[in-house]
């Protein structure tokens, strides 16, 4: 009793946040008992199994669950093992008695389930999110000693029974099990400290992926956000920001078969309400309504809200903030709902503020994603690969310890020229600010050096309910705008690794300026996203051309100089590892009403078919050679050529140009919610407040439908 009671008070200090996805805990007792802690998220299934020469106590600490098990009944056979019985014996069936079939919600009595009162076969599916203590009597469950689990499925008793009669003694439910092999995806874990592993659970659903490259991984929900006209978007004559990039992306996707793993969504576009949950509302409204026919008169608003030079007017501006913002704060609400990965590439715009666009960025997705993973995780983690330091999201979460933000990024003379080492966060949120600044050329292996350390570190301390992951593809070798010198494998090893840690994660591209390139290297992470290794020889597809002279996927990086010396490289990795010291672990916040999810309009029933599937390739047929005439285009009244932000090593190319030719007529391409995602109306999420430092302050605006400030903070460094 003394070691059960201890058990239960080690479980009151977990995070009833962090339980929604399935974990085990295995603890020892000086009586030689085992003491497992399972906890469900709200799809996990424990297929029908036994447990052989075992004794478990379980209690089920919070949550719903339905059970389901089985008492063997021994068929009369006579001496020639012909069976006496009323029911056909089907080879490679056992008959088996119904003991249980209901749903337990907590407060409910602890049982013996094995063998002695519940059953000697059992199914465990999810109602809620829980979980169960198990305390396990030896022997344990050993393979080495051939006591192991074995699964089966349970068949109806009247598809193999004759006539399907029962004797008049046989009252109660009954059902045939087949013995089967141990389910594709489902994981038991080896003995923790002292002790074997509990059971991990297997997930139900479309759109699975693995946790790691290989086909022994446990599969896992994968949902993938992708707009058809997003490709149709263009910045200008010359702008190295290419939306076609997305299209491109798409199309490898669906030629490589990997749409077919995924659950396929079309965005909901966000809503002037949801974007003002962190940028203002005047900035929303000037971007609602500026168009390349209205700029000229509205020259005092392109100054004030830095649009016209990076970030130009161009036809359809608005919508395309909508769009990419819409799946990067849907995908934020699937991962809120049981999935485990989430991917928007056309997301990830990094350097947009709350009242300015910058670095061609005009809305910040990223930061709208992250609120909304703020109303169901404790913590959320932003990791940023992207070459340009990711200043918007940092300078909005500087001073919360609730979000921590890590940015890998050339440091210098380099566009936005922030991202010190020395930049920590402020107040609450000191320390919580990593910033990896490093030069020219870095290569995998360097970069590796730095990352898996610091990011294993960050994991360990910092414990975030789920991460964000912006995956800018201009920090690959050859970009147009990057100086580094990393290959795509290297690129997707962050990924990897980020994926290793089984927290929800969220991709999303970012910059990437070199499009084939980026092509190349978001169709390869979306297979690292899905435990798939992605063939190196390129399918034919539209855009096959782009991809020559060698039509592989990966290319290799080039002989530049590497920059980052090891002693620099190591110094880094030190302060780095020393300020996470200081910080304290795992911090909490307080139990609060959860904010309402950020609510989804209804599709119009009479304008689509709400069952109709995706089709997955249906706007592959558009023409991709075919651009409309570039002088039909309103022109805008930036000079690219006189960028000064991103406009390091803009070297024109050939087959980028190419990619302003895209077609105008597409098939729809929606796929309605697999599930209802939408919430009452969206409210104030002031209930969620962080701790405003003392000493900062923040710009007075109308704070009706806007984050409060209390929440994000957007503090200007100096």
């Amino acid at each position: 009793m003394l070691a059960l009671l201890r058990i239960c008070h080690i479980f009151k200090t977990v995070h009833l946040q962090e339980l929604r996805r399935l974990h085990t805990c295995t603890f020892m007792s000086a009586t030689s008992s085992r003491y497992s802690r399972i906890q469900f998220h709200s799809i996990c299934v424990i297929p029908l199994h036994n447990h052989p020469g075992m004794t478990v106590f379980s209690k089920l600490l919070f949550g719903s669950m339905h059970i389901r098990s089985y008492d063997w009944v021994n068929v009369p056979r006579n001496s020639d093992e012909i069976v006496n019985s009323l029911h056909y014996q089907h080879p490679g069936l056992r008959l088996a008695k119904v003991k249980t079939d209901a749903i337990f919600t907590v407060p409910c009595k602890a049982s013996v389930l094995y063998p002695e009162d519940g059953g000697n076969m059992h199914c465990f599916t999810a109602r809620t999110s829980c979980a169960v203590l198990d305390v396990l009597g030896p022997p344990y469950s050993d393979p080495d000693q051939g006591r192991d689990c074995t699964y089966f499925n349970d068949l109806p008793f009247d598809i193999f029974s004759g006539d399907g009669k029962l004797a008049p003694d046989e009252d109660g439910v009954y059902a045939w099990l087949e013995e089967r092999k141990k389910p594709e995806g489902f994981l038991t874990r080896k003995k923790l400290k002292g002790g074997g592993g509990g059971r991990l659970g297997m997930e139900t659903g479309g759109g699975n992926s693995l946790p790691g490259v290989g086909q022994d991984a446990t599969k896992r929900k994968v949902c993938y956000f992708y707009d058809p006209e997003i490709g149709n978007y263009y910045y200008g004559q010359g702008h190295p920001m290419k939306p076609h990039r997305i299209r491109m992306t798409h199309a490898l996707l669906a030629h490589y078969g990997l749409l077919g793993h995924l659950q396929v969504y079309k965005p909901n576009p966000a809503r002037d309400r949801d974007l003002c949950r962190f940028h203002a509302d005047d900035y929303v409204a000037f971007l609602r309504s500026i168009s390349p026919e209205t700029q000229q008169d509205q020259m005092r608003a392109l100054k004030r809200f830095n649009v016209g030079e990076d970030c130009p007017v161009f036809d359809g501006l608005y919508y395309f903030c909508q769009s990419y913002a819409g799946g990067s704060v849907g995908g934020a609400v699937k991962l809120n709902h049981g999935h485990d990965i989430a991917v928007n590439w056309a997301g990830g715009l990094h350097h947009a503020k709350k009242c300015e666009a910058s670095g061609f960025c005009y809305v910040n997705d990223i930061v709208l994603a992250i609120l909304e993973l703020l109303k169901y995780h404790e913590r959320v983690l932003y990791v940023d690969i992207d070459i340009h330091h990711g200043d918007g999201v940092e300078e909005a979460f500087y001073t919360t310890d609730r979000v921590m933000t890590v940015s890998f990024h050339k440091f210098g003379d380099y566009f936005p020229g922030t991202g010190d080492i020395r930049d920590i966060g402020y107040g609450k949120g000191k320390y919580y600010s990593l910033n990896v600044p490093l030069d020219d050329g870095i290569d995998d292996e360097s970069y590796q050096s730095l990352f898996k350390p610091i990011m294993g570190k960050v994991m360990e301390v910092f414990r975030p309910g789920a991460v964000v992951l912006q995956c800018g593809a201009d920090s690959l070798s050859g970009d147009r705008l990057g100086c580094f010198n990393l290959s795509i494998r290297g690129h997707a090893e962050c990924v990897k690794y980020m994926r290793s840690f089984n927290v929800p994660l969220l991709l999303l591209g970012g910059g990437g300026y070199t499009i084939r390139n980026v092509a190349r290297c978001w169709c390869y992470e979306t297979g690292v996203a899905l435990g798939v290794e992605v063939d190196d020889k390129m399918p034919p597809h539209e855009y096959y051309e782009y991809f020559g002279p060698d039509y592989t996927l990966h290319v290799a990086p080039s002989n530049m100089e590497n920059k980052n010396s090891r002693q620099q490289l190591e110094e880094i990795r030190a302060r780095l590892l020393d300020n996470l010291s200081k910080i304290r672990h795992a911090p909490s916040v307080q139990f609060q009403e959860r904010p309402p999810d950020t609510e989804f309009p209804e599709q119009d029933e009479d304008q689509e078919d709400p069952d109709e599937r995706h089709d997955l390739a249906s706007d592959m047929d558009v023409d991709g050679s075919k651009h409309p005439d570039e002088t039909s285009r309103k022109p805008c009244s930036n000079n690219i050529q006189n960028v000064r932000i991103k406009k390091e090593n803009m070297e024109c190319e050939p087959k980028d140009q190419e990619a302003q030719k895209v077609g105008g007529d597409h098939a729809k391409v929606v796929e309605p919610m697999a599930e209802d995602v939408s919430g009452p109306k969206a409210t104030d999420v002031s209930s969620m407040a962080m701790d405003e430092p003392g000493t900062v302050k923040a710009e007075q605006q109308d704070t009706q439908n806007k984050l409060p400030e209390l929440l994000v903070f957007a503090h200007q460094k100096p």
